[in-house]
């Protein structure tokens, strides 16, 4: 029971406040940001796998540089050299001239340039990088393969014409198909490009 003189003001006071509900605009906006992030993350992660791939692809031809090395020179110490006579050093051959002079090609390319071509017309054309592979003809060409996600044919072939001597190579549809910001991605298309010896980026 409630004592007559206790004052009846606290019972009227709201600490929680009114229930707000969340207008469905913002949730829109929330699934949005979400969807450029993993886009986003979707370009860095095959940036840095085609980065690895030419790291590796450096290594091993190091590798087998210093293998033909150590056995013309293991080769080289086991005839019997005249006393004074200095043995001039092995000069390489065949396979491993040609494995020695493209490991100088892709250690000269400016390999940054390429990259940034690519991002920057892929993000021009709203394109989703998936994958890439690099590589240095002889005659000083950086050609790249690049796979990505498109949200239709027209956006394939004007990704293809937007970089340099581009070529496309095929579309097909997207094994799990996504909504990014800019609308639904549904194809992927592979494209070939080929960078001159100082690249200068898309026109």
């Amino acid at each position: 029971m409630r004592d007559w003189w206790a004052p009846r003001w606290p019972e009227q006071l709201d600490f929680a406040g009114p229930r707000v509900r969340t207008a469905w605009w913002s949730w829109a906006l929330l699934g949005l940001a979400l969807l450029a992030a993993l886009g986003l993350e979707h370009r860095v992660t095959a940036l840095e796998e085609a980065r690895a791939e030419v790291a590796a692809e450096l290594k091993r031809l190091r590798r087998a540089d210093q293998r033909q090395r150590l056995a013309l020179a293991a080769s080289g110490g086991m005839r019997r050299t005249p006393v004074g006579h200095i043995t001039p050093a092995p000069a390489l051959q065949g396979a491993a001239m040609q494995e020695a002079a493209l490991l100088a090609r892709q250690l000269a390319y400016p390999w940054a340039a390429v990259l940034q071509g690519l991002e920057t017309e892929s993000a021009r054309q709203q394109v989703v990088l998936m994958g890439m592979s690099l590589e240095v003809s002889s005659g000083q060409q950086a050609v790249l393969r690049a796979q990505g996600a498109v949200r239709d044919d027209m956006a394939a072939l004007r990704w293809a014409a937007g970089l340099p001597a581009g070529q496309l190579l095929g579309r097909q549809a997207l094994a799990s198909p996504f909504v990014a910001a800019q609308g639904p991605y549904g194809l992927k298309a592979d494209v070939q490009a080929v960078w001159a010896a100082s690249p200068v980026g898309p026109p």
